[in-house]
């Protein structure tokens, strides 16, 4: 348990895939036994998650020689299937879509790519000017991918293209740092972290002997909606907007559809102080968020919920 790297749950949230010193182990919440995944020797497996149908697993694996994107079975029982064949460098990440169709990879070539598996065709969507790419994630019918990436000035907006024609658009400014993007169960709502909160804790930091500004607590969580004339989920009832309990259907299909003119303009900050955030994430009903710093107590800032 000490060198565990990751633990992901499975989608029914009866599992979770443990990746500790390069090997797969799949562990039941109940009582059951605990599935050793992944039995290669001299395989190092990373970054291991369920694929969307909880019967398989995927991670990043040595195996041929380069890094590559591979499945196994979540019960260790049956073989391997390789689904990246052109690894040249190290990658960072493996995510699939929401329907398994879509694999996206990350790599240390600072590129982001995506692999249509029905076909085994892949395509390159964006190359970073500088540093990484990070904190992908699927919209929730996997039409469209979010992403952070540095601009020349080093600011991080992230742009979401869409999977099924890589077309690539810019959703935040580069005037501010943005990060982890996290969609609404619903599909109306991408919500992210941005360092828009400049306040100096050094009221007066002018003159030869005085310190230069020291910011603190930066980040707020902001909210796009991405299509017109959405109200937010957080604005309090009123005369003319009552709550009203929505039935949720597990079976709805969800569409995500993104009016893309006037998108920046429909961004707002969600009713959380500023913070040290790190990681956000939703279930639809509550939202949670990381700290960046140990001393934040979980029953600080990012324990609120709408």
């Amino acid at each position: 348990m000490e060198w565990i790297a990751t633990a992901r749950l499975s989608p029914g949230g009866d599992r979770v895939v443990l990746t500790a010193r390069g090997q797969l182990f799949v562990a039941p919440v109940g009582a059951g036994r605990l599935v050793e995944a992944s039995r290669a020797p001299g395989v190092r497996y990373r970054d291991g998650r369920f694929m969307p149908d909880g019967k398989s697993l995927l991670a990043l694996s040595d195996e041929s020689g380069e890094v590559e994107a591979w499945t196994l079975p979540a019960n260790g029982v049956g073989g391997r299937t390789r689904l990246t064949t052109d690894g040249k460098v190290l990658r960072w990440t493996a995510l699939p879509s929401p329907d398994g169709a879509w694999l996206a990879t990350r790599d240390k070539d600072h590129e982001l790519w995506l692999l249509n598996r029905a076909s085994g065709r892949q395509a390159k969507v964006a190359t970073s000017p500088q540093g990484d790419i990070e904190d992908l994630a699927w919209s929730p019918d996997g039409a469209y991918l979010a992403f952070v990436m540095a601009a020349q000035n080093s600011f991080s907006p992230h742009p979401p293209p869409p999977a099924r024609h890589r077309e690539t658009k810019v959703l935040t400014s580069d005037r501010f740092d943005s990060r982890a993007p996290v969609w609404s169960p619903d599909g109306k709502w991408l919500y992210y972290l941005s360092d828009r909160s400049l306040q100096s804790l050094v009221r007066a930091p002018w003159g030869n002997r005085n310190p230069e500004p020291f910011f603190d607590r930066q980040t707020k969580v902001y909210q796009v909606a991405l299509a017109k004339g959405l109200r937010s989920p957080f604005a309090p009832a009123d005369e003319l907007h009552e709550v009203k309990e929505e039935k949720k259907d597990g079976k709805a299909p969800v569409k995500v559809e993104i009016a893309w003119g006037g998108l920046e303009g429909r961004t707002t900050d969600v009713p959380l102080p500023p913070g040290n955030y790190s990681e956000l994430d939703t279930d639809g009903s509550g939202s949670s968020c990381s700290p960046r710093r140990p001393r934040w107590s979980a029953s600080g800032p990012c324990a609120a919920s709408p």
